[in-house]
């Protein structure tokens, strides 16, 4: 009995080293992967304005897809890949029918954009 729990101790220990050395080399390579990603990416920061409303998301898209919606108190922040885009704003749900504001942007690498979403009169607009 003493030998086949000796067996099972050595065994549970060898099973646990095996799999923290494939752990670690996992979290190495996702590392690697976030720093490759952020050299070819530029970070986009949306702010949404004061005057937004209290009940409205304010959906964030690039290129047709949706990124976020942001609600009251937050903004977005994320990295997007680096390049020509169209940044899209608009409200959700959008109650009266209003048209969304649109923003072309040449992204260079490593470049950061920040822009605040709100409204002007009726109109949404980034600036």
């Amino acid at each position: 009995m003493n030998s086949r729990s000796n067996f099972i101790s050595r065994l549970f220990l060898i099973l646990a080293f095996v799999s923290a050395i494939f752990v670690s080399g996992d979290a190495q390579a996702q590392a690697r992967a976030r720093i490759n990603t952020r050299i070819d990416t530029a970070r986009l920061i949306v702010h949404r304005a004061a005057n937004f409303g209290t009940y409205y998301f304010l959906r964030v898209e690039i290129d047709g897809r949706t990124l976020a919606n942001v609600a009251r108190g937050q903004r977005y922040d994320g990295f997007v890949p680096a390049g020509d885009h169209v940044l899209t704003i608009s409200s959700y749900p959008n109650s009266y029918d209003r048209w969304p504001a649109s923003l072309h942007l040449v992204m260079r690498p490593g470049g950061t954009y920040v822009l605040t979403a709100g409204w002007v009169a009726d109109r949404l607009v980034l600036h």
